[in-house]
Order: structure tokens, then sequence, then C-alpha cells
């Protein structure tokens, strides 16, 4: 069988870098890539959907033509900082390090195996990016995990070619990532809108942030002209060992709480979420040999990323 050995991701080169974009679609000349965060996974996607045309006659299209570029990239990673994830989670009108700039990805991958089995480095170039959405997770004995999805103007095909050019690949930060106890004790905590903090003991906390970017498409191209970030949403889930019945009161009356979490305190990593409407209660469970933990789902009104 033709071909090279198989590859993997222990073949990675280069994890996902980024820079900012002075023009939509376009990477900088040179550019310096900025390190994001220790990966765990990444995945391009790619699609020109058919335009199906038929003709009377047949009952077989009669062509099949190259329709719009839909692209998108997943990033799952390990957070050493909060510079990258801002992107995702602050509102617009922040300029640099915000969701009003969209940004190109760079990544390296070596196929084939080791450099001595014949193996060849290939360079993915993301364009045009912007957030599509963000979570952030974390539970006692794990790491804060960070997934995004971001849309993309155009992914092109993987070349030998080195996008930094003259430029550069930051190195890893060395920034160790951030895990459960990271934050300090007592990390998370639910207030009164405006209020004192009260930390809260949570075994499992989730945040989602949907940033609805929408690929606009003109007359005379196949790639998108615009990805403008639309509303935000900002929703969540927070699982805690039940020794007060405050939660569930905030759900009944509807109160307005502001979540706190403390994602690090070296470097200094705080998400703040306000506005927040505890509306439904997922898990109760009661058994004879379990402690009794309540779930519940939240939405908030804004976000912010420190």
């Amino acid at each position: 069988m033709s071909g090279k050995d198989p590859s993997g991701g222990w073949f990675v080169v280069q994890h996902p870098h980024y820079v900012e974009e002075a023009v939509f679609g376009t990477t900088p000349t040179d550019p310096d890539l900025l390190w994001i965060g220790a990966a765990d996974s990444w995945d391009p996607q790619a699609e020109f959907p058919p335009i199906i045309i038929r003709e009377l006659g047949s009952e077989d299209p009669a062509y099949l033509l190259k329709g719009q570029g839909n692209f998108s990239f997943t990033l799952s990673h390990f957070m050493q900082g909060s510079t990258w994830t801002k992107y995702a989670v602050n509102p617009q009108g922040g300029g640099a390090g915000s969701i009003d700039k969209s940004i190109s990805i760079a990544a390296a991958l070596r196929m084939g195996g080791a450099p001595a089995n014949g193996g060849t480095v290939w360079y993915y170039l993301m364009k045009g990016c912007r957030p599509r959405s963000i979570t952030i997770s974390g539970k006692p004995g794990d790491a804060i995990k960070c997934s995004m999805e971001l849309l993309c103007k155009e992914i092109p095909a993987p070349t030998q070619n080195d996008p930094k050019g003259n430029g550069s690949w930051e190195a890893d930060t060395g920034v160790v990532p951030f895990i459960f106890t990271s934050g300090g004790l007592d990390p998370i905590s639910i207030q009164d809108h405006g209020g004192s903090a009260v930390p809260v003991p949570v075994t499992d906390i989730s945040v989602t942030i949907n940033r609805n970017p929408e690929a606009i498409f003109v007359m005379g191209d196949n790639l998108a002209n615009y990805i403008p970030a639309k509303q935000r949403e900002i929703t969540g889930s927070i699982t805690l060992v039940w020794n007060t019945q405050d939660h569930y009161t905030d759900l009944q009356s509807y109160n307005t709480k502001d979540l706190i979490w403390k994602l690090s305190t070296s470097p200094s990593s705080t998400l703040t979420l306000t506005g927040c409407k505890f509306h439904r209660l997922d898990s109760f469970t009661v058994k004879p040999t379990e402690v009794i933990y309540e779930k519940y789902t939240f939405t908030g009104l804004t976000a912010a990323l420190t």
C-alpha cells in the first residue's frame, strides 16, 4: 500500500498560535505568532455544499457546482492565562484583544512520522476567525478546561511553507495550567447583585458564552466577506453541596445574582457573570448511600474576564 505512515497528535510540531489581523481574512506578513495555551485537541472543518442543477429528462443531477465555503475551527486547551480567552468572553468595543479583531490561527503537524522516517511538516492556517462560542469548565481533581469554536473566512489547503516567514512562534509561556485549586480557597462565590460575595461549595461548574457570529456572503465571492459578532448569550450549570435552601429560593423568587469564579490567583484571572437567574433545578437526587447535591442551570446578563 502506498502512502506515508499514519500520524497522530504526538507528531504535532506547533500548537495552535494566533495573530490579530489588520485586514479581515489576511494574515499579516512575517507575523509573531502568539501562544494560546497547552492544546488538548484541535479540529478544522471545511465544507463547500454543492449547488445541484437538475434538468428535465433525467432523474439524476446534470451538474454539481461549487457553492459557498463554510469553515470553522474548534480548539480545546488548558488555560495558562486569559489573554486568548478574552476574545470569546468579553464584550464588543474593546478594540485590540477583543472580538472586535479578526484572528489568524496557525498550527503545524508532521505527516509520516519522525524526519528519519521521511516525515513531512504541514502547516495549517485558519484565516478571518471570530469566536462562535466558548465553554469554560472545572471540577475538583481536574484542570480548568476551555473549548472554543470559531467561524473562519477560509482554511486553505495545508502547505509546507511556514506562515511565520521572518516572524516567530512564541514558545510555551511556562505558566502552570490552571487547575481546580488555582483560584485559592473558595474560588467561586455568589452574591446579590451589587452585594457581598458568599463562597459556595461547588463540585462542578460550566459556563458557555455564545457570540452568534454570522458569515455574510456577497455576490461574486464564495468566501465570507464579513463575520461580525452579534448578540451575546451567557448560560451555565453549577453543582453544589446541598447545605442551604437559598439557591432553590433564588430559583422560586427569580432573584438576581452575580457569580464570581477566581480561575487563578497567579497570574490573576477572574470570570464575573452579572445579573444571573437560576431558572432550572436539573438534579436533586436523594439516595440512602449518597451525599445530596443540587445542580442548577442559569442564564446571565453580562460576562467579563480579567
